[in-house]
């Protein structure tokens, strides 16, 4: 509850958040602790498969090729071909981390930004856009602006 006063400081009314109304501080506050600690672990788990990528590519262009472990790749195959390989694997890994066609963000401003420009604004950029319309409006700028130029 947040009570409002005028300059004055006379009682006005007393606004009432129902969606907390029944939740008292500690239990919000030990919930939103275990949702901070599984979000983190999340992210960790998301960088630790981005810092794995160039190596299951490795692995993964060896297995395609049929390369030994200690063989090097442009012994058997041309260096255009390594790359091509290389770039359809990386998009491969990329694909992976990505979370319903999105790459993982730990700003709503990149977020709203990407999905801006790669036109995947939904129902779920809707609901942030409401929850954060200052940040949205910041990125919807940017947009613009890249777009002008």
């Amino acid at each position: 509850s947040i009570y409002i006063y005028d300059l004055e400081m006379n009682y006005l009314f007393t606004a009432v958040n129902h969606e907390y109304e029944n939740v008292s501080r500690s239990s919000y506050l030990q919930a939103t602790k275990k949702f901070d600690k599984k979000l983190r672990k999340t992210i960790r788990a998301l960088e630790e498969l981005r810092a794995e990528a160039p190596d299951r590519m490795l692995d993964l262009i060896r297995s395609e090729t049929g390369l030994g472990a200690e063989e090097r790749i442009d012994d058997k195959m041309s260096v255009d071909a390594a790359q091509e390989m290389a770039e359809s694997m990386k998009q491969t890994v990329e694909a992976e981390v990505r979370i319903n066609g999105r790459p993982t963000f730990t700003k709503f401003y990149d977020r709203f930004l990407w999905d801006l420009e790669n036109g995947m604004v939904d129902a779920s950029t809707t609901k942030l856009k409401e929850k954060y319309p200052d940040v949205w409006e910041m990125a919807y700028k940017e947009y613009e602006r890249r777009k002008a130029s």
